[in-house]
């Protein structure tokens, strides 16, 4: 999933209008992107007679003039438009379907590109696109793609893209998508990753992103070791309620040096009607053996301890009522236990 830092308004460039196909071409346009919508840039005329207006402070103590014939809203620092809305900020002019103006901070939403082709009312075509959630200025990383088609509200496809560290391309990607609209989690397959350990050998594997609802999201995976077998991952996350939430994680590995194992947690949290509390944090291991093998961290690879702990707590008046369950697992250490070396536990 990607998100979509901001900028400036004070830095949004000018842009000519094509009156066939409506070609936008600039040396770095700004395309705004909101969680209902991705905005576009046009430059257009006067604001229509029928447009609201609203005066905002802007950067350096200027004032941005921004007109939508939509609904206007405030939440918070956030001022919000729908409908054919218009900023004229210093001389600049922007033209979007929704913006989302913080005149706390004077910034928009945005990513960049060179060209934008509108073939439809919601259909868009974007040349050299460069979308990161880093600093623009100096992006640690950032997704690189020659071509995207891109529908307003709903999803933004990446055509022969590629993940950039530090500008350097890394991995290339034939297809890729992005959510753009109000929807900002999508299904997937996520980025595959793929390295080297002097213990597990070539490592390759992927992972699979579910979010059927807005309120819980799964992400199942798998990993390939040459010399050592192969790995499975599983998270659950899910906010049922207000002020609950389940989180269930798991890890397991078949080794083929009879090393392997599996460990998983599970965390409940609920703040519950009269002042009633619940926290659970049940942990489990395998063996201490497995844990030694494939942990990922040295700290995690010394703990000799699992431990586990229920507890529902209610306060009322000057009274506090407990329940409260706790287990420990302790695991000793065996000879026969091969300890990797510092080297191989901490890894990129």
């Amino acid at each position: 999933m990607l998100g979509y830092r901001t900028y400036p308004i004070g830095h949004i460039p000018r842009v000519n209008r094509h009156p066939h196909a409506r070609k936008f071409s600039v040396p770095q346009l700004l395309l705004l992107t909101i969680l209902a919508s991705l905005a576009l840039v046009f430059s257009a005329a006067a604001p229509p007679a029928n447009a609201q207006q609203t005066r905002l402070p802007a950067a350096k103590g200027g004032i941005a003039e921004l007109s939508a014939k939509g609904p206007q809203r405030r939440q918070g620092n956030l001022f919000i438009a729908d409908d054919d809305v218009e900023i004229h900020y210093a001389g600049q002019h922007l033209r979007a379907d929704h913006v989302e103006y913080n005149d706390q901070t004077n910034e928009a939403l945005y990513f960049e590109a060179q060209q934008i082709e509108r073939l439809g009312n919601d259909f868009y075509i974007i040349h050299q696109a460069w979308m990161t959630v880093c600093d623009p200025r100096r992006p640690k990383w950032q997704f690189y793609a020659p071509r995207a088609k891109l529908r307003l509200g709903k999803t933004m496809a990446l055509i022969n893209a590629n993940f950039r560290l530090f500008r350097v391309p890394l991995i290339w990607m034939p297809y890729a998508t992005a959510p753009a609209g109000p929807k900002l989690r999508q299904s997937g397959v996520l980025v595959p990753v793929a390295g080297n350990s002097t213990s597990k050998g070539f490592v390759f594997g992927d992972e699979f992103y579910w979010a059927p609802v807005t309120w819980m999201d799964t992400t199942l995976g798998a990993q390939y070791l040459s010399r050592r077998g192969s790995a499975e991952r599983g998270q659950f996350r899910a906010t049922p309620w207000e002020n609950t939430s389940i989180r269930y994680n798991y890890f397991g590995v078949i080794d083929r040096l009879h090393q392997g194992g599996h460990e998983q947690r599970v965390a409940i949290q609920s703040l519950l009607p009269h002042n009633w509390r619940f926290v659970a944090d049940i942990n489990e291991l395998s063996s201490l053996t497995f844990r030694l093998a494939f942990s990922d961290t040295f700290g995690e690879a010394i703990n000799s301890e699992v431990r586990s702990s229920t507890f529902l707590t209610h306060n009322f008046r000057s009274f506090s009522f407990n329940l409260a369950s706790c287990a420990t697992s302790a695991f000793r250490f065996r000879r026969a236990v091969a300890v990797r070396a510092p080297s191989d536990l901490f890894r990129f």
